[in-house]
């Protein structure tokens, strides 16, 4: 009875672990030439890649596990802090080092986050945020309520420009303010016992492939009409849709890209801080090849996940404490 009962707890922790690993790749292909290719897709991608991360970060938090803020951070310090500013300021002698023209860094990103760094910077400013408003509010809707005030507050005060607001891209992000991650992640902790406990044995195929093609088509015309903080409609309706395939894949069993894929999943810190460099400075080899665009998106795309795959195996070796291990 208890290896069943840990079976399905591995399989309903197996598909968030899956869902994360498909965001990071679609997050590292928005990042190549190969998003280009389709206007659609790339809008589709950013509509909800982000807001994704947010979110599943948001689910994995068990805030049972912290009596006070002071354990809470004692934590977070080995799992992420100092990975980020170790990561963070390597990545950063890297942008200067290799000096490619269309890649350009200064000192305050070695705070901020360099490249796609500032995920992580705005990842730590969503949960602290949210560690201190979740302490003192236990109603969820209330909860969500002062956290979306919030938001719209602080936009409004640092003048957010009108085509930011709504979004997390950096630019819209104070470096300690709270933006859209905090809603995001909210909502995923918000969420957390429903989603780790659903059973997703009931779930029928062919009623999830249906959900996920009505979403992708829901969020593909919501995507010209979404503005300001209506742009969270199409975010849920991507982040479902590949939670749904997760899910799919998770009851599959197909072995071997179901544990490339969790693979991905669990090294998100090292592929966010080195996929955008890698692949950029790619280009430095392939412009002597007389290639198509997309020939070249496609070759830096395979020689980044030889390198990623090297780096992954290198960090968790030989350095595993600069990525929270």
């Amino acid at each position: 009875m208890a290896e069943i009962s840990m079976q399905k707890s591995s399989l309903r922790i197996e598909w968030v672990n899956i869902c994360k690993g498909l965001g990071i790749f679609l997050v590292v292909i928005g990042h190549t030439s190969i998003a280009q290719i389709s206007q659609t897709a790339y809008n589709w991608i950013y509509s909800f890649h982000m807001p994704m991360f947010y979110m599943l970060s948001g689910m994995m938090l068990n805030d049972s596990k912290y009596s006070d803020f002071q354990s809470y951070i004692k934590r977070r310090l080995k799992t992420l802090i100092i990975s980020f500013f170790c990561l963070n300021t390597l990545l950063w002698l890297m942008v200067k080092g290799l000096n490619i023209s269309y890649i350009q860094t200064d000192f305050t990103e070695l705070l901020t986050g360099c490249l796609a760094m500032y995920f992580i910077r705005v990842l730590l400013v969503s949960e602290l945020w949210y560690f201190a408003i979740n302490k003192l509010v236990s109603d969820w809707k209330l909860k969500l309520f002062i956290i979306f005030l919030l938001i719209v507050l602080f936009d409004y005060l640092r003048g957010v420009i009108p085509e930011y607001i709504g979004l997390t891209r950096n630019e819209a992000i104070g470096v300690i303010l709270p933006g859209m991650p905090l809603f995001y992640y909210a909502v995923g902790h918000i969420v957390r016992n429903m989603a780790l406990n659903f059973n997703t044995q009931k779930l029928k195929y062919w009623l999830v492939s249906s959900v996920m093609i009505v979403l992708i088509i829901i969020s593909c015309l919501l995507q010209p009409v979404s503005y300001g903080y209506f742009h969270i409609f199409p975010a849920f309706c991507g982040i479902i849709t590949l939670g749904s395939l997760s899910i799919l894949l998770s009851r599959l069993s197909v072995t071997l890209l179901n544990s490339t894929v969790c693979f991905i999943g669990r090294n998100i810190l090292i592929i966010v801080a080195f996929h955008q460099i890698i692949y950029n400075s790619m280009k430095i080899l392939t412009k002597h090849l007389s290639l198509s665009t997309t020939l070249d998106a496609v070759l830096r795309l395979i020689l980044l996940i030889f390198a990623l795959y090297f780096l992954i195996r290198s960090f968790n070796k030989y350095a595993p404490w600069l990525v929270g291990r």
